[in-house]
């Protein structure tokens, strides 16, 4: 399951078909549609705290995250958690792992 922004999160599932926590467009078959789009925005947000980064992962069993380049200076608390993948340009992806 991906953690990305949505609207990254928008193109995913179609393009690499994985999983992601939150999506742009309601979904009837998904009744938590509206704690997911919260919890997308919330998790990118600078207000919260590493710990409720961390918690919102871990409910929604995420293993990767997709942060654009430009916002990765948020997530630097969570180093620890987090071993980097990929990255271009654009993106950074990381695998999320919920101990140290």
């Amino acid at each position: 399951i991906v953690m990305a922004k949505l609207e990254e999160s928008w193109t995913l599932p179609g393009i690499l078909g994985c999983k992601v926590v939150g999506i742009l467009h309601p979904f009837p078959f998904l009744e938590d549609y509206n704690a997911r789009i919260f919890a997308v925005e919330s998790f990118f947000s600078a207000e919260i705290s590493v710990s409720q980064k961390r918690n919102i992962l871990n409910k929604y069993q995420v293993s990767y995250l997709l942060i654009p380049r430009k916002e990765s200076a948020m997530f630097k608390g969570m180093k620890d958690y987090l071993r980097l993948l990929q990255e271009d340009d654009e993106f950074l992806l990381f695998q999320y792992t919920n101990s140290i």
